[in-house]
């Protein structure tokens, strides 16, 4: 039975925003522990910015987080030392991907974001790294899919593909048109070349639901799951469960 608390969810639509909240709340409730230091906060905050506040007060970073002993107090300094993510230029499916690990870990499941040519489906029906394509001689264009976005390891052993579109609900044309078409190359990529003992995820994150909709019915199977960000984690976990 999976816990629906502890399923991460994100509005893709206002994903800056919704990154920056989440990166926000977190340096607050950081700076509240007892005992916090520099590593607990690497990935949170900006510690040029830690350092201009604590050379104004001529206080030390450690006498700062001490001062830090109550909610609002560590909400109006988190405001003030916090990471801005559109600096950090995370993309949507690197930070989905890591946030959704940090839930499947749990259960012994591994999520991982590939670089943009670190593994590639050939038409040919290969998965290559960069180096064999590099020897391979083959045409990334023309020879080869787009390149995988991440990598199921662990419990379960598979790859992600991600199509995160948002933004142009109720729209028709040439976007909506390559979405299928990438998403239906993949898709048959699978049938026609996937391991059978292997699980591979369409991640269709979309405000574009008939189109949603249209591709899950169509190839949708056991080993080639078709879901959101939401729905990924809940299979994952009732996968081990």
């Amino acid at each position: 039975m999976v816990d629906e608390d502890e399923i991460f969810s994100l509005d893709l639509k206002n994903f800056r925003k919704e990154q920056q909240e989440l990166t926000n709340t977190r340096t607050r409730d950081a700076l509240i522990e007892s005992n916090v230091s520099d590593e607990d906060l690497t990935d949170l905050v900006n510690f040029h910015a830690l350092d201009r506040i604590c050379n104004d007060l001529e206080i030390s970073r450690e006498e700062f987080y001490d001062f830090i002993t109550e909610k609002k107090t560590a909400t109006i300094a988190a405001h003030a030392i916090r990471i801005e993510e559109s600096r950090r230029g995370t993309k949507a499916e690197q930070f989905l991907f890591n946030e959704i690990d940090k839930i499947t870990s749990k259960y012994g499941i591994n999520i991982v974001s590939l670089g943009p040519a670190e593994l590639r489906p050939t038409k040919d029906g290969k998965l290559m790294d960069k180096q064999e394509f590099q020897d391979s001689g083959k045409n990334k264009d023309t020879d080869c899919l787009k390149s995988v976005d991440g990598r199921i390891t662990g419990a379960i052993d598979g790859y992600i593909f991600a199509k995160i579109v948002h933004g142009f609900e109720g729209g028709t044309g040439g976007h909506q048109d390559n979405v299928f078409r990438e998403s239906s190359e993949f898709a048959e990529w699978i049938k026609d070349f996937g391991e059978p003992d292997k699980i591979y995820v369409l991640l269709v994150d979309t405000d574009l639901h008939d189109l949603f909709k249209a591709i899950h019915d169509k190839y949708s199977s056991d080993n080639l799951w078709i879901v959101d960000h939401v729905d990924l984690q809940r299979k994952l976990i009732e996968s081990v469960s």
